[in-house]
């Protein structure tokens, strides 16, 4: 947590400073992955706070760093799995949306992944139409990407 607040310290006195918050997300993301291995609860907060950040960044202007397509898959993500755990589907489905726009296209994953589970019997996650909207780029039927997550 020190180079957290170190960093949050650095961003607070340079608001600008986009390396800093990239950095932060990165690091709240690893240290969310580490705190997950020994309790999912004290992860949540650092998953959440590395997607509001991500968020705040990519709002205050555009940043096409290569490993921030990878970083915004994880990031969504992780805070669609911490929402769907606490009961806030409509939020994890949007933050799961942002996930696949960012390029997360391993629908078994989701399908399977037990911190989604709460969101399976939802008619618009049904991994199939996901798979070809997403992945392929192409309608499934009569759905379109964008209806998959309304």
């Amino acid at each position: 947590d020190k180079a957290i607040n170190t960093l949050e310290a650095g961003i607070k006195a340079d608001p600008k400073d986009r390396e800093a918050k990239m950095l932060l997300v990165q690091i709240l993301e690893t240290t969310g992955m580490r705190a997950a291995q020994d309790d999912e609860k004290k992860a949540e907060p650092y998953f959440l706070k590395a997607a509001t950040t991500l968020r705040e960044l990519l709002k205050a202007e555009k940043v096409t760093a290569p490993q921030l397509k990878f970083i915004a898959e994880t990031v969504y993500y992780n805070e669609a799995c911490v929402l769907a755990k606490t009961g806030k589907a409509d939020a994890a489905m949007a933050a799961l949306k942002e996930a696949f726009e960012a390029g997360v296209n391993n629908v078994g994953q989701v399908e399977s992944d037990a911190d989604l589970k709460s969101l399976r019997d939802r008619p618009n996650l049904a991994g199939r139409q996901v798979l070809c909207n997403h992945r392929l780029h192409q309608p499934c039927g009569a759905q379109t990407p964008h209806r998959l997550f309304q």
